[in-house]
């Protein structure tokens, strides 16, 4: 705790002269490790804070060094920064909230608070990482904060099951300095009004003003008696052309800028019969997109469906296979694997993976011909790509799918699965079924196994993006036939075959990254 007091006495130092200011550091009020191997041992004091698969870090953050009278609104972007101290391999951290108040002093396994569902989910730590740090934006959370401090329970970040730990500076770590802080940076706010200044003395008398204007003309006097008619003068000539007028009210304005990602609505409002229909594709630029409870609704592969409004899904939308020989587009951006190739590295797939998000035929690679090695021959239809842009928000509590076919023999084998994309300017709420899972392997007639097909890919991307509970983001590949021999090769996708793919989350406004 004392090492707490000295941070926030010296940035109290720092604003003690100013009344605005753009960005204030928020260091740690409290900080700790708990482990379920330990339920009573208390780690407040400790000078590293441990995650890995029985381990969780708790950290908690002091708001009072933010300047009096700021509100949640004035919060323009948070910035969660820890230090990774000690890191052996690869590794991934996921992130939650703690639902009730704790104190480091009396921490422990036993008593600490339930947490809420994670707000990032396994952020990947490479072995390079170690002796820096990791950022992430928390804006939306400390916004809450300020607006209602009495939820500031600060973070929980815990490891996952077969991973390596890894170690972050604690505030206790007074040699490095280290510490977890929270980088915010707000808008400008005033400060309060200085007490008026003595009155100056009284000035010399000014010149003497110019003459007034005249004086309004007096009253009209009494009508006299009407003259008698006069001759019909000859018409005058043609006086000057009046004033412009004033200009009418402005049209409304058109789609424009990096709004057209979104369409111009053109389509107007579109809500599926509850039935079993395919979506017209002619005109995919919506206002409000929704498909009720009861209806399933069928969309080509390689569908992009833009809404000027907001996209609600409550029921079924079933996406379609890639055309023939598309699945090919993903050899070429090299997310397609052959086990006797080897793997392409974790950091060109995923290079790849973006720069297919807009491909218009970005779909799952059919298996290849076990016989020929003809990669194209396979039959099965693999995994279809879907792709949902909002200005508004996007919620779906139906079932959104994109599933690679099964294998039925060595030369029809398996495919991977598919790519769904929901990008929202404003938020997404997912508490329905997402799946993008690969098709199920097959046992050959060659005493050997065909490959099921590789996980797809789910891309989230919005400010706020909001998982249910009972929500699912299936990318796992398909079911592998117990069959002894060496394996051909089966459909891959985002992830190799045989092997998951990607469910990734980004908290960010999509528009200028896809415009």
């Amino acid at each position: 705790m004392q090492t707490s007091k000295a941070i926030l006495s010296a940035l109290a130092l720092a604003l003690a002269a100013v009344h605005t200011t753009l960005a204030v550091v928020l260091p740690p009020s409290d900080d700790s490790t708990t482990t379920s191997a330990r339920p009573t041992r208390k780690g407040g004091t400790a000078t590293t804070l441990s995650v890995s698969e029985k381990a969780r870090s708790w950290m908690q953050f002091d708001l009072s060094a933010l300047p009096a009278g700021v509100t949640g609104d004035q919060i323009a972007a948070a910035v969660l920064r820890v230090y990774v101290s000690t890191q052996t391999r690869d590794s991934v951290v996921s992130i939650a909230l703690p639902t009730g108040a704790w104190i480091e002093d009396t921490l422990t396994h036993a008593t600490a608070p339930a947490v809420s569902a994670p707000i990032f989910v396994d952020v990947p730590l490479p072995a390079g990482t170690k002796k820096s740090f990791v950022t992430l934006d928390v804006t939306a959370i400390v916004q809450a904060w300020v607006d209602a401090p009495t939820t500031n329970h600060g973070f929980v970040l815990y490891g996952k099951a077969g991973l390596p730990s890894v170690g972050f500076d604690s505030k206790e770590n007074l040699a490095a300095g280290h510490y977890p802080q929270i980088d915010v940076t707000f808008v400008t706010v005033p400060g309060p009004q200085g007490p008026a200044g003595p009155q100056g003395a009284a000035g010399t008398p000014g010149a003497a003003g110019t003459a007034g204007t005249a004086g309004t003309a007096g009253a009209t006097g009494p009508t006299g008696p009407k003259g008698d008619k006069g001759d019909t003068g000859n018409a005058g000539a043609a006086g000057s052309v009046g004033p412009q007028g004033p200009a009418g009210p402005q049209g409304l304005q058109g789609v424009s800028g990096n709004n057209a990602l979104y369409g111009d609505g053109s389509a107007g409002a579109f809500t599926a019969p509850v039935t079993t229909s395919t979506l017209d594709i002619t005109n995919t630029q919506f206002t409000n997109f929704t498909v009720p409870v009861g209806a399933t609704l069928n969309v080509p592969s390689g569908t992009t469906i833009r809404c000027t409004g907001t996209f609600t899904n409550n029921g079924t939308v079933v996406v379609g296979a890639p055309p023939p020989g598309s699945g090919n587009a993903l050899m070429i951006y090299g997310a397609y694997d052959r086990f006797d190739v080897g793997p392409i590295p974790l950091p060109i797939r995923r290079a790849a993976l973006d720069s297919l998000i807009w491909h218009p035929f970005a779909g799952a690679a059919n298996a290849a011909d076990t016989i020929s090695g003809n990669v194209s021959s396979g039959v099965s239809p693999g995994g279809g790509t879907l792709r949902i842009v909002a200005i508004g928000t996007i919620q779906n509590t139906g079932s959104i799918q994109a599933l690679g076919g099964d294998a039925q023999t060595e030369v029809k084998g398996s495919t991977g699965g598919g790519l769904v994309v929901l990008a929202s300017k404003i938020a997404i709420t997912q508490e329905g079924t997402l799946s993008c899972k690969g098709g199920n392997g097959a046992p050959s007639v060659v005493a050997a196994i065909i490959d099921s097909g590789g996980g797809g890919c789910i891309r989230l991307l919005a400010p706020s993006i909001t998982l249910g509970v009972g929500a699912v983001n299936d990318v796992s590949h398909g079911t592998q036939p117990a069959k002894p021999g060496p394996p051909y090769n089966g459909g891959a996708s985002y992830g190799l075959s045989n092997q998951s793919g990607y469910f990734i989350q980004t908290l960010q406004d999509p528009t200028a990254l896809f415009y």
